[in-house]
């Protein structure tokens, strides 16, 4: 039984262990690396081997004594450091170190694990060692070697000198994600989204007056749950009792299901940091039942281990289940006759009890230290008595965490009067009255708990204490109902004699200190246990807590057991009358969280001008989520990109085919998952929140968890997901570097990636734009994923060979490297241009000066075709060779970007920054691409030590046009650009695809225009002074117009590169046909209507299109035009 005080010395001690025949270490010491908890567990890791008994072990022992003893003669001491480092032991001390890296001191580690090595991560790779002869010269002429040395100072100096040392780490910044500084603080506002999303559903819940209803026995209509019980009504059957007082509170009062929510969001958010920071401000534990398997040992994962003893726990409850109801695929696991009914109870008798040992023993770690704090008792009267309940909740929080010491820094909200500060640097002195001691003696455990603070490794030995004392309940439960285990019923009685009592502790404790706060528990990788989740919900349910959660953490799973269908319909009775809701799953976690305040400062105010462009890329990590942080996948300022890459694909093995590989048409295939996701990382795969169930909610799944698509919304009430690729330009910049690696085979990439996104659009719901704008957006990112490759491709074999080790700027430009204007543009659209004047008002739309454009430009093709010059226009192509590209991704804009007043540069700043260009929104007026350019003033990009001058921005827009008619004229002559606010002559460049315009061998039209487009005089109306002089700064912006009419390879070269099927299917990406055949109809069906001599007759396929879009044909002429 629990007792009154906690007694720290009351602890057995010791055994004594036998001093082994070797040498006996003696207090720590370890020369070189500073005083931490990381290097007082390396030195007892170290020390293990002195205390092994077995005799080969003490043998290599005293071979490594004698290889460092000065006064032996040099060979003899070479054999025995020989014998040393061939020794097995060896080899098992430095695996051991290898998969307990994450917990010692970096120094250390670096010394022997290369620097993208991380944590406990199996793939970490080991340094190339020293011979044996080397070695034993190095360790004679280290300063710090002593022969006088601790055993263990001995070894630690062995092993410290015994691997070829490398580049280091980087010194770890202010935050970074898990894996290596796994307790550092978020930057944005997670933990607040997280705590408001609670407060939110707790005002859904009612207050918990009654008893919820019962488990299975049909309830008549309008019948109230079932009541509290007495003591000695406990002799009569559960149905019994259950017919006789169920009938007090109306059900309908109660909408949500129970207090269980699900935090859902791809991998590398700091999901688990969150809810391990939240337990600094309310109370509560994480604990991680990731799985153990062949696929999880394999693959890099995130802090922290799994907690073994839950996870074994949970695992012989699923046990017990019968074969029926161990299935996450039934919608509802119901037992069949008395032997499932008993087993069914058993295992929801073993959660309860798990469940209720943890609200005890919280509720008697947080006594203890509200006794400790001294806030508590009189005649302690402090000002602020929620401060002094944030304080038990931090040092509870501090004291349990998942490392051992100060997981985050101390708030400065908490009571400036507690002893908790000071005494958790010691141990906790006994409490006197401890409430726990009023319980009936058949619900207490028959030990205490641990220790608080005078237990080493203290989470792990609570953890082992819960489990234990949880399978002795659940033994005891299972004897006092022996006579109901098949009763249906039964749940609702052991709940109220075990689990409400625990439970009300905890919660009466958080009424009374701070009534706004709530405890709960958190279980990560929890799809280990998908079959339970229904039982854990459903005692959580008759549980009825009023401040108590569950949090259910999960990424690399199906997520049906947390949110969907499964969920939903398992958790509860399958009755009509039964219209509970499941909470509605939390994915709010921000993205650019290891971006600060001064960082922000830094990129994006005015004084940012000190930063070279290398400056810049540097910061690439800190955006998207915070896992590009951590030291496996940037390392000296460069992100590390094949580690992204196999982070992104499943499994991390997978490589780009050599040759080109036929695309099987199945969405759901590995290789078509993959080629998806890479997709998306380049290009902005819209897809729908729900398509047909058949493929789509298997797909969109398998790219959240596998794929690290991002979590928009999950409802609750339907299968419906919200999801997308926000920017993250690491994860871009990574799927670029693998395109372009290899330039023989960059159009073959993206071939492959053409045909998974057409095999995918429809089964899936992947929107691909009416108008065109992912094909064009598809061809501007391939064209400069060519230029690339091949103004780099001596640096980009250098990176990928590594070796002779590429340098920094050799690496800079394979990453990092700029992309010529001129380069990109002749990629894409070719090199045949004609020169005209720009349209003027009163012409065509058509060629300048034609009333039937179309027609002329048709019937001019072979007349004009010997004028056409055989490149870029002179002034076109003397800016384009100093204009410079570095975008890699699509970045969908929040609003539409104003284009009838001048606007300045700071969105091409970000853009440029982020490596990305500007999607607009669907209203945006005039661009539906926006690329930020950056100028020069040569025909050499600039290089990584050039400062950054953000007046040496300016863009290439690109407007996009799919219509049956010609465009009008007021459309082609409008500016496809913003007007960009500035002091000096600028240049940009301006694209028009008019996708189903003729076809044209004569080259793209290439015009010069101004801001504002001049005016008739007709039309010319007096100005403001202040209106006059903004119209003349607007045109000190030259804007190189080309208009491209038709979607043939003649016009676009870029279109020839395509191989095998992606060749022809490509063309499904530019407009909304679901087949070749519709859109050569589709094509025949413009060149008809355009090629009509009647206006009127062109407009009424206009209008015939404008319903076929559901958007309405204005009666008014002067309002349509």
């Amino acid at each position: 039984m629990l007792p009154p005080t906690l007694n720290p010395g009351s602890s057995s001690a010791s055994p004594v262990v036998p001093t082994p025949p070797h040498d006996a270490p003696s207090l720590p010491s370890l020369p070189g690396l500073p005083a931490s908890p990381r290097k007082k567990f390396l030195y007892d890791t170290l020390k293990k081997p002195f205390d092994d008994q077995d005799s080969s072990v003490i043998i290599w022992i005293q071979m490594l004594k004698e290889a460092t003893l000065p006064n032996t003669d040099r060979k003899t001491r070479l054999n025995a450091l020989q014998y040393f480092l061939d020794h097995r032991c060896f080899k098992q001390l430095i695996d051991g170190l290898k998969s307990i890296a994450d917990r010692l001191p970096e120094k250390f580690v670096d010394s022997f694990l290369h620097p993208s090595g991380s944590g406990a991560d199996p793939s970490a790779s080991l340094r190339e060692r020293f011979d044996a002869e080397t070695l034993l010269t190095r360790i004679e002429k280290s300063p710090f070697f002593q022969p006088t040395f601790d055993p263990v100072d001995r070894l630690a100096h062995v092993l410290q000198h015994a691997f070829i040392p490398g580049p280091s780490r980087m010194p770890s910044p202010p935050v970074r994600a898990p894996l290596y500084d796994f307790t550092s603080t978020f930057n944005g506002q997670a933990l607040e989204r997280l705590v408001d999303y609670i407060k939110v559903h707790d005002q859904l819940f009612p207050p918990s007056s009654s008893s919820p209803p019962p488990v299975h026995v049909a309830r008549l209509e309008n019948s109230p749950p079932l009541a509290d019980h007495t003591h000695h009504q406990q002799h009569q059957s559960v149905p019994e009792q259950t017919h006789k007082q169920h009938r007090s509170v109306p059900e309908q009062t109660r909408k949500y299901y129970a207090k269980v929510l699900p935090i859902i969001q791809s991998s590398g958010f700091g999901k688990t940091r969150l809810c391990v920071q939240l337990s600094t401000v309310s109370p509560g534990m994480l604990v991680c039942l990731r799985e153990s398997s062949l696929l999880t040992r394999n693959c890099a994962v995130s802090e922290p281990p799994q907690d073994k003893p839950v996870y074994d726990y949970f695992q012989r409850i699923k046990g017990l289940l019968p074969g029926s109801l161990e299935t996450k695929d039934q919608l509802h696991p119901m037992p069949k006759g008395d032997q499932e009914h008993m087993r069914f109870n058993e295992a929801h008798l073993s959660i309860l009890a798990w469940l209720a040992v943890y609200c005890q023993t919280t509720a008697y770690y947080l006594i203890q230290l509200q006794h400790a704090s001294g806030c508590f008792d009189p005649p302690a009267h402090h000002q602020d008595p929620a401060a002094c309940w944030r304080a038990v909740v931090f040092y509870y929080a501090r004291t349990t965490g998942l490392k051992e010491g100060s997981l985050f820094e101390t708030p400065s909200n908490l009571c400036h009067q507690s002893r908790l500060p000071h005494l958790c640097s010691t141990d906790i002195p006994p409490s006197t009255d401890n409430p726990l001691t009023h319980l009936h003696p058949a619900n207490q455990a028959a030990d205490p708990p641990p220790s608080l603070l005078a237990t080493p490794r203290v989470r792990e030995k609570i953890l082992d204490y819960i489990c234990e004392t949880a399978t002795t309940l659940a033994s005891t439960m299972k004897g006092q109902y022996s006579c109901q285990l098949s009763d249906h019923e039964l749940l609702t009685h052991a709940i109220r004699d075990h689990l409400k009592p625990r439970l009300q502790l905890v919660e009466h404790l958080l009424r009374d200190a701070d009534p706004n706060s709530f405890f709960f528990l958190a279980l990560d990788e929890c799809s280990s246990m998908d079959t339970l989740l229904p039982y854990i919900r459903r005692v959580w349910f008759h549980a009825m807590p009023e401040t108590a959660w569950i949090l259910l953490i999960d990424t690399n799973s199906d997520l049906a057991p947390l949110a969907g269908k499964e969920a939903r319909q398992g958790s509860r009775r399958m009755a009509e009358f039964d219209t509970h809701c499941l909470t509605q799953p939390f994915s709010a976690m921000p993205l650019d969280l290891n971006l600060t305040s001064q960082h922000r400062r830094t990129l994006f105010s005015s004084g940012g001008g000190q930063l070279t462009m290398r400056d810049l890329d540097g910061f690439l990590p800190r955006f998207g989520r915070p896992l590009w942080m951590d030291s496996r996948y940037h390392s000296d300022g460069f992100i590390m990109p094949t580690a992204i890459f196999r982070k992104l694909v499943l499994p991390g093995e997978w490589t780009w085919p050599d040759v080109l590989q036929d695309i099987q048409p199945d969405p759901l295939n590995e290789t078509n998952q993959n080629l998806i996701a890479l997709a998306s990382r380049r290009l902005h795969l819209d897809l729908s929140s729900k398509a047909g169930p058949q493929h789509w909610y298997h797909f969109v799944s398998r790219q959240i968890a596998h794929h690290l698509r991002f979590v928009g919304r999950i409802y609750s009430t339907s299968d419906s997901i919200k999801s997308g690729t926000p920017s993250e330009p690491p994860v871009s910049l990574a799927v670029a570097w693998s395109v372009r690696s290899k330039p023989e085979l960059v159009a073959v990439k993206w071939s492959m990636m053409v045909q998974a996104i057409i095999y995918a659009s429809a089964p899936v719901g992947l929107n691909v734009g009416a108008q065109g704008e992912l094909g064009v957006a598809l061809l501007s990112t391939m064209a400069i994923d060519l230029a690339m490759s091949q103004r780099y491709s001596n640096y980009l074999r250098y990176y990928i060979s590594a070796w002779p080790a590429p340098s920094a700027d050799a690496k800079y430009a394979a990453l990092y490297g700029l992309v010529s204007v001129h380069d990109w543009l002749c990629t894409l659209t070719g090199s045949k241009y004609v020169e005209c004047a720009p349209a003027v008002s009163g012409s065509s739309s058509g060629y300048p000066g034609s009333e039937d454009g179309d027609q002329v430009m048709a019937d001019q093709d072979q007349a004009d075709q010997d004028q056409a010059d055989q490149g870029l226009p002179s002034q076109l192509a003397s800016w384009a060779r100093r204009a410079w590209l570095n975008f890699t991704h699509p970045a969908i804009l929040p609003k539409q970007i104003p284009h009838d007043r001048r606007t300045g540069t700071e969105l091409l700043r970000e853009l440029w920054i982020r490596h990305a260009t500007a999607q607009g929104v669907s209203n945006q007026a005039g661009w539906d691409l926006l690329i930020p350019v950056y100028e020069s003033h040569s025909d050499q990009p600039p290089n990584g030590a050039d400062k950054f001058d953000e007046t040496k921005l300016s863009y290439i827009a690109i407007q996009v046009k799919n219509c049956i008619n010609r465009p009008t004229r007021e459309v082609k002559e409008a500016a496809v650009g913003p007007r960009l606010a500035v002091d000096q002559e600028k240049q940009c460049l301006e694209l028009f695809f008019d996708l189903k315009g003729p076809e044209s061998c004569r080259g793209h039209e290439y015009s010069q225009r101004r801001h504002p487009t001049p005016a008739s005089n007709k039309q010319r109306a007096p100005k403001m002074k202040e209106q006059e002089e903004e119209d003349a700064k607007s045109r000190l912006l030259l804007r190189h117009h080309v208009f491209i009419s038709g979607l043939t390879p003649e016009g676009l070269p870029l279109l020839k590169q395509l191989q095998g099927p992606a060749a022809k299917q490509v063309r499904l990406l530019f407009g909304d046909g679901d087949s070749l055949d519709t859109l050569e109809f589709d094509e025949t069906h413009a060149n008809y209507v355009r090629r009509l001599p009647s206006e009127e007759h062109r407009r009424t396929w206009d209008e015939a299109q404008t319903c076929m879009e559901s958007r309405l044909v204005l009666l008014s002429s002067s309002l349509s035009t």
